[in-house]
C-alpha cells in the first residue's frame, strides 16, 4: 500500500533517475580501477529524506573544497525551485 501525504497525494514513490545511475556507475568504475580511493556522498531518497556516507581514504582541503562546490550547486538548485 502506498504512503499518502497529509494533502492526499502519494509520497515516497520510487523512480529510476538515469543521470544518477550513470554517475553512480561512473564512480563505481573509478573505485574499482583504483582511481578513486575514498569518497563522501549525500543522497536524497524517494521519501524526501537525506543520508550521507563516507568511505575509504578521505580528508584534505581538496576534498573539502569539492564538497563546498557540491554544496553550492545544491544551494543554487534550492534557490531556483
Amino acid at each position: 500500500m502506498p504512503v499518502v501525504s497529509l494533502y492526499g497525494g502519494p509520497t515516497g514513490e520510487r523512480e529510476i533517475v538515469q543521470h544518477a545511475v550513470a554517475e553512480a556507475e561512473r564512480l563505481l568504475a573509478a573505485v574499482k580501477a583504483g582511481e578513486v580511493v575514498g569518497f563522501a556522498v549525500s543522497s536524497v531518497h524517494c521519501d524526501g529524506l537525506a543520508s550521507f556516507a563516507v568511505a575509504g581514504k578521505c580528508g584534505g582541503y581538496g576534498q573539502i573544497g569539492a564538497l563546498e562546490m557540491a554544496k553550492a550547486v545544491i544551494v543554487g538548485i534550492n534557490q531556483d525551485a
